[in-house]
């Protein structure tokens, strides 16, 4: 013990050993907590994002270029179905409400409005 060295060389590198290994530790679950939790909800939330896009681009695409949304009207457990493509979304909208409303009260479903093309199978 000379020069006033207790012994305090070999505690403080074992401390430092051992806070050396906690902090390893703490690093590889820090990793493995990203990997398990973090990367999927990155991963959902990615998705989401690329879902909403889409639809998001599929009504632009509708409403911009002016495509006919198509209305169809099916007899449950038969094979009788009308259908009609309907430029607009309040023309689209008022076409279910006109069929809507002939369907309830058993009336002749309405004919397809000028510019609208009627399908039927």
């Amino acid at each position: 013990m000379e020069g006033g060295d207790w012994g305090l060389n070999s505690a403080l590198a074992a401390d430092d050993l051992f806070a050396g290994a906690l902090v390893g530790l703490a690093v590889f679950v820090a990793f493995v907590l990203a990997f398990v939790v973090v990367w999927p909800v990155i991963a959902i939330a990615a998705e989401i994002v690329v879902v909403v896009l889409g639809v998001l681009g599929a009504t632009v695409g509708r409403v911009v270029f002016r495509r006919p949304w198509v209305i169809r009207a099916h007899v449950p457990g038969t094979y009788q179905e009308r259908a009609w493509r309907v430029k607009g979304w309040r023309n689209s909208r008022d076409m279910i409400d006109s069929v809507s409303w002939a369907l309830e009260r058993g009336l002749p479903l309405p004919p397809p409005r000028a510019g609208d093309d009627a399908l039927s199978r």
